[in-house]
């Protein structure tokens, strides 16, 4: 079953391919820097081009988004240094993750 598209190129993908890959959510370099504010968040990066995938039918398991955030934010805490961007990134972060409780 074909769950996942790049944004880019078009080439579709599993779940499976792209965990078996690692390029499943969370598992994207550069995870921040790729995506704005408010934005719909990547379900993984496409091994082809290295753009971001998208699922296909717009789901995603609130569960692996939630603990996968958490993660992000608590890393991302413990840095003194950091763009506005970026602050206010993990500040959106912060309120999602609030919004899940």
């Amino acid at each position: 079953m074909v769950d996942h598209q790049c944004d880019n190129c078009g080439h579709e993908f599993s779940e499976r391919e792209l965990q078996e890959l690692g390029k499943l959510f969370p598992e994207i370099p550069d995870l921040l820097q790729r995506i704005e504010p408010g934005g719909i968040v990547p379900s993984g990066e496409c091994p082809n081009c290295k753009s971001l995938c998208y699922p296909m039918d717009n789901r995603f398991v609130p569960k692996a988004f939630e603990t996968a955030l958490s993660d992000i934010v608590r890393e991302y805490d413990e840095r003194d240094e950091m763009s506005a961007d970026l602050r206010q990134l993990l500040e959106d972060a912060r309120e999602l993750l609030k919004l899940q409780q």
